[in-house]
């Protein structure tokens, strides 16, 4: 699909911004909405409102399927529009769970969204977005190359500070910034960390007979200290950052196309049995990509000494102490490491540790929602306003190691 923009999509732009200025809200930074009913006329919106984006997006199919027969070509490439349109929107709906409006000012292209403050990531959601229901129209249609299509996006105004055309940015986001493109063609930076090759050498240490109490511990590493960014630049240095005496990455490294070397952060958990006799058995895990692309089979390294910027320990009981450690083994037997939710079935790091935790008794929930569901740092940022939580930057607890 190309991205050329035809003359009568810019005179509709124009027409919509010319609306938008009778209207006294055109372009207009910062600008306060009404928070007390929305424009689909809805008596009270489900969350806070504090500010809105709304954007365009165009497409047009022209299908070469019936030469001959004009009514049809038109027929079917409405048919195909639409069926592109509702993808776009069940998406970004059901797939994002995004809080947005449509249709605006009678457009049936335009989408409303709210409380989206970062321009890069929902660039980077509406573009996957578009791309999901390309191909899923390409597919359910059975399209050819030959057939004419084109697509765009474009910010109309904004009150949360996102500039238009998917440019700029705004305070607190990585400069320079990870596009979409660079994201997709990421691939893990190698690094000297072993992987562990039989996860049940360490979670057999724990069956020593003794009478014990027991307890796991989440720790995150984020990318930027008390910060809910996805990413931190950083720069190459062998695949190796370190800022603990164990000489263990910062996080998970990925590198792109262009060189740029970014650290998505970290979370992983250590569980503990402190035995009645004064003994004590831990282990600390994490989950990490094995393979070289931002989704692949799943691997396991042992953890210890690990940096961490937060932390938060709970107590359990013998039974869910084992149920945590059952689904570590499951994991490591079965799970793929999926960085991003872009095709709804993410599962990184921070995943990994909430479902460990979770199955324990835990009852996290998922940190953000649109390009993730979960990462180092928006988790991070939400475990660390719970009480009880370790907001001291330390190495996470050294564990046992394997058992013979």
């Amino acid at each position: 699909m190309g991205l050329t923009i035809p003359q009568t999509v810019i005179n509709r732009e124009k027409t919509i911004q010319k609306e938008l200025k009778q209207k006294n809200i055109a372009s207009v930074k910062n600008q306060k909405m009404s928070l007390t009913k929305d424009r689909a006329g809805s008596s009270v919106t489900q969350s806070i409102r504090s500010c809105e984006t709304a954007i365009t997006f165009d497409f047009y199919y022209q299908f070469s399927g019936y030469p001959w027969n004009e009514w049809d070509v038109k027929k079917y490439s409405d048919q195909i529009a639409n069926y592109f349109r509702s993808n776009v929107f069940s998406y970004m709906k059901y797939g994002m769970y995004l809080d947005y409006e449509m249709p605006m000012y009678g457009y049936k292209n335009d989408m409303v969204f709210y409380n989206i403050t970062d321009n890069d990531q929902l660039g980077n959601m509406i573009r996957i977005a578009l791309e999901h229901a390309a191909n899923a129209t390409k597919e359910y249609y059975n399209l050819l190359e030959s057939d004419a299509s084109y697509y765009y996006y474009d910010v109309l105004y904004s009150t949360c500070g996102v500039s238009g055309g998917g440019g700029g940015g705004t305070p607190g986001t990585p400069t320079p910034t990870i596009t979409t493109e660079e994201l997709q063609g990421a691939i893990p930076v190698v690094n000297n960390t072993p992987k562990i090759q039989d996860i049940k050498k360490y979670t057999k240490c724990f069956a020593d007979g003794k009478a014990a109490t027991y307890k796991m511990t989440i720790f995150v590493d984020q990318p930027v200290k008390g910060e809910g960014d996805w990413y931190n630049i950083i720069l190459p240095t062998g695949g190796v950052v370190t800022n603990n005496p164990y000489n263990i990455p910062t996080g998970i490294i990925f590198s792109t196309i262009n060189g740029n070397n970014f650290d998505v952060g970290h979370s992983f958990v250590t569980f503990e049995k402190n035995n009645s006799d004064g003994t004590s058995v831990k282990q600390t895990l994490g989950f990490y990509p094995s393979e070289s692309s931002l989704a692949g089979r799943g691997t396991m390294v042992d953890n210890s000494g690990h940096a961490a910027d937060v932390s938060y320990t709970i107590n359990v009981t013998a039974q869910q102490f084992n149920k945590g450690l059952e689904k570590v083994e499951y994991d490591f037997a079965n799970r793929d490491y999926v960085l991003t939710n872009a095709f709804l079935n993410e599962y990184n790091c921070t995943d990994a540790a909430i479902s460990w935790m979770n199955a324990a008794g835990a009852k996290f929930t998922d940190s953000t929602t649109g390009l993730f569901r979960n990462t180092p740092g928006s988790f991070g940022q939400i475990l660390g306003s719970l009480p009880g939580a370790n907001k001291t930057s330390s190495p996470g607890t050294v564990g046992k190691g394997p058992c013979n």
